[in-house]
C-alpha cells in the first residue's frame, strides 16, 4: 500500500523538505545550486515554494538526498536533521558534491586523502 497515494502536491511543503535535506547534508545554498545546475537565487525561490522544481532536477535530488522521489516531495517530517550527527552531516554532504564528479577528479581526490592518512599516522 502507497501511504503518498493520497496526498497532493504542494511547492511550499516540496520547498521546506528540500531546505530540510540541504540543511542535512550541510550543503549552502551555493552548493546545492551548482550540484543542480541552477543559480542560488532560484534554488532559494524553491526553497520558499514561489517556483517548482523540473523533474530532471527533482530526480537530481533524489540521488544527492539519497532519498525516494515520494518522500522528497510530500514528506514533512522534521526528524532527519537531529538524527544525524555532525559528522554524518559531513559524509553526506561531501558524497552529495562527490556524485557530480569524473573520473580523474575523483582519482585525484582519493591520491589525496591517501596522503592525508599517512600525514596524520605520523603525528
Amino acid at each position: 500500500m502507497n501511504p503518498y497515494k493520497d496526498k497532493v502536491f504542494n511547492k511550499e511543503i516540496l520547498g521546506k523538505t528540500i531546505k530540510k535535506y540541504r540543511i542535512a547534508y550541510n550543503l549552502s545554498v551555493n552548493e546545492l545550486a551548482g550540484l543542480l545546475g541552477l543559480s542560488a537565487a532560484f534554488v532559494g525561490l524553491i526553497e520558499r515554494g514561489e517556483k517548482g522544481v523540473s523533474l530532471k532536477n527533482l530526480v537530481r535530488l533524489t540521488e544527492i538526498f539519497d532519498v525516494d522521489i515520494n518522500k522528497l516531495v510530500y514528506d514533512t517530517d522534521e526528524s532527519l536533521t537531529s538524527k544525524l550527527s555532525p559528522v554524518e552531516r559531513q559524509l553526506r554532504s561531501l558524497s552529495a558534491i562527490l556524485t557530480g564528479l569524473g573520473v580523474r577528479e575523483l582519482e585525484y581526490i582519493m591520491a589525496n586523502v591517501e596522503l592525508l592518512k599517512k600525514f596524520k599516522g605520523k603525528n
